[in-house]
């Protein structure tokens, strides 16, 4: 497993900030620019929050999550929360989301394609904005961020590889903050 966790801010004068998109700030501003890049080789989701199962007891349909739903997840969080900085404290601004996750080959795929070590579009199940679903829930419960909400801007990437594995990159865009200590 690599795990970077960023916690530095970035202290900046009049004119740009860095890595933002041509954003300006006042003469005196702070830029709190926190990442996660977490990536786990061997070990690609599978199951979605989406999977549920449905019991009749006494007359009543009671819905529940999936055991191996529940396993999943809680593999996925052990892994999240054996990284994780003791210091660590959850983001508080808006998030940028990437996430890739690797199937290993098919048994189908053409020899030619897997030997030379192509990466393949994964264009069957599970669906990605449900897999993203379940992610952004642990990686709440993680402490990552405070609320799912936070997440403004999201990329997911499913594809057919070598290894299995799956890749996240949480990064607060951060709040531009000026010299008074008044939000922008």
């Amino acid at each position: 497993m690599i795990s970077e966790w960023n916690t530095g801010e970035v202290m900046a004068q009049q004119g740009t900030l860095p890595g933002m998109m041509e954003e300006s700030c006042s003469p005196v501003c702070v830029l709190r620019r926190r990442s996660v890049h977490v990536k786990v080789a061997g070990f690609a989701p599978r199951r979605t929050a989406q999977q549920k199962g449905i019991k009749v007891i006494r007359g009543r349909a009671m819905v529940f999550t999936r055991k191996e739903v529940r396993q999943e997840e809680s593999d996925i969080l052990a892994q999240l929360l054996v990284e994780k900085p003791e210091d660590w404290t959850p983001m508080e601004g808006p998030v940028a989301l990437k996430v890739r996750i690797a199937y290993a080959y098919r048994k189908g795929e053409k020899k030619r394609l897997t030997k030379a070590g192509y990466v393949l579009a994964h264009d069957k199940k599970p669906d990605t904005d449900n897999l993203l679903k379940g992610l952004k829930d642990v990686c709440t419960r993680a402490g990552i961020w405070k609320d799912d909400a936070q997440v403004w801007h999201e990329e997911m990437e499913k594809t057919w590889e070598q290894t299995e594995g799956w890749e996240l990159w949480a990064t607060e865009t951060g709040r531009v903050v000026d010299g008074q200590g008044l939000d922008n």
